[in-house]
């Protein structure tokens, strides 16, 4: 065999080699994307949006009864009792709920994660997903994969799904 003809073959097999390569990475990439669409398949029937709303949901109310205990703390403290009137009482059942859902943030989610839920759902004014993930230093696509993952991690961990 000549040397001429042992580089081309040489050239062909590392040809072959890549094509193979990038096709075992395709088929992995492809594999994790079509993962990510079925992600809650191995969870039972779940309207995705009706867990997202829930959280959400929650979410947004963490920060108002976080501020009735604060409320609660300050007015024992000065020794008045039911300064308003209470239409429900529900007092430990809120306390038990900010614990947790306290506890679930520092638990379950990595930094970026927790950044997202914070600036998105524990601010006073409305934020913007542009204005987080761009302050992030996020990509459109990788922010929304972001924030879906600490919803269904918050969910998780709240026993939720």
């Amino acid at each position: 065999m000549s040397s001429t003809s042992q580089l081309e073959d040489t050239k062909t097999l590392r040809q072959v080699a890549v094509a193979l390569l990038f096709g075992v990475l395709f088929y992995f990439d492809k594999g994790a994307r079509d993962m990510n669409a079925k992600q809650l398949k191995f969870f039972r029937d779940i309207d995705e949006k009706e867990v997202q709303n829930l959280i959400i949901g929650e979410l947004r109310d963490y920060r108002a009864l976080k501020v009735q205990i604060e409320n609660k703390k300050e007015q024992e403290a000065a020794g008045v009792i039911n300064l308003f009137p209470s239409v429900r009482e529900q007092d430990r059942l809120n306390e038990l709920k900010v614990k947790q859902i306290e506890r679930a943030l520092e638990n379950s989610l990595d930094f970026i994660e927790r950044k997202i839920i914070e600036m998105k759902y524990f601010t006073s004014h409305e934020t913007k997903d542009i204005n987080i993930y761009l302050e992030l230093g996020l990509k459109k696509g990788k922010y929304y994969e972001k924030k879906r993952a600490a919803i269904y991690r918050l969910a998780t961990a709240l026993g939720v799904i």
